[in-house]
């Protein structure tokens, strides 16, 4: 999803997991992006892996690297790899995934997700 965010804004963890910071010379159309492999437990006994994808940063603070916790800071939004100031937000399965698992986060707004390929805004409060 693109969220609506002017330069600079600060972007937190969605998730806890393992975080990789990739420079806006190797992110290609992301730019700067952090991306954060995660695992739940979205059924009893069931261990999904997921990575979530924070692209277009204008910076990635040091430590952005490893370990990081649901809420930390991991990048401020910009326009890196694209023409407007934004935050590009993205959510996908690692591995096999139960069929009844629930992906779309319940504080996301209805209609935010976005499989047409057309623009799709929210703003950030």
């Amino acid at each position: 999803i693109d969220v609506r965010a002017s330069d600079g804004h600060s972007i937190t963890a969605r998730h806890s997991g393992i975080a990789r910071a990739i420079p806006a010379s190797q992110g290609g159309v992301y730019g700067a992006n952090v991306r954060i492999l995660s695992e739940c437990e979205v059924l009893p006994g069931k261990i999904v892996r997921f990575e979530s994808v924070y692209a277009h940063l204008s910076l990635i603070p040091a430590g952005t690297i490893g370990p990081v916790v649901l809420g930390q800071v991991i990048g401020y939004s910009g326009s890196t790899g694209t023409d407007n100031s934004h935050l590009h937000y993205e959510f996908s399965p690692r591995g096999s995934v139960p069929m009844e698992t629930p992906w779309i986060p319940k504080d996301v707004p209805e209609g935010c997700w976005n499989y047409a390929g057309t623009p799709c805004n929210v703003d950030i409060p």
